[in-house]
């Protein structure tokens, strides 16, 4: 097996001889979103205090609960959110949502 790094998603192709001697490539996708969902996370964190928000505040005027949010705020849980939902935090915050997508965390 032969293992190549692009960007930041690993690909790699498994070689394998079928029946009749004719090799067979098999590409697999191990998509890995991690990082990203932890600086969207971070994002909504940022610009909710930026404008002054709790979350609760925040929840209530996107009529989620606020563990909804805290949890789409915690940057391990890596919870999913809708685009709907990212959409109505843009709108609330003040933002772009591109802007939310494209934050990254200084470390």
């Amino acid at each position: 097996m032969r293992q190549e790094r692009i960007g930041h998603y690993v690909d790699f192709y498994r070689f394998r001889i079928n029946y009749f001697r004719k090799v067979v490539v098999t590409l697999e996708w191990d998509f890995d979103f991690s990082e990203r969902m932890e600086n969207l996370s971070y994002a909504i964190g940022y610009y909710r205090k930026k404008k002054g928000y709790s979350q609760e505040q925040l929840a209530e005027i996107l009529g989620i609960s606020r563990q909804h949010l805290a949890s789409v705020e915690a940057p391990g849980m890596n919870r999913g959110l809708s685009l709907d939902l990212l959409f109505k935090i843009a709108t609330v915050l003040e933002v772009e949502p591109y802007q939310l997508l494209k934050f990254r965390l200084e470390k």
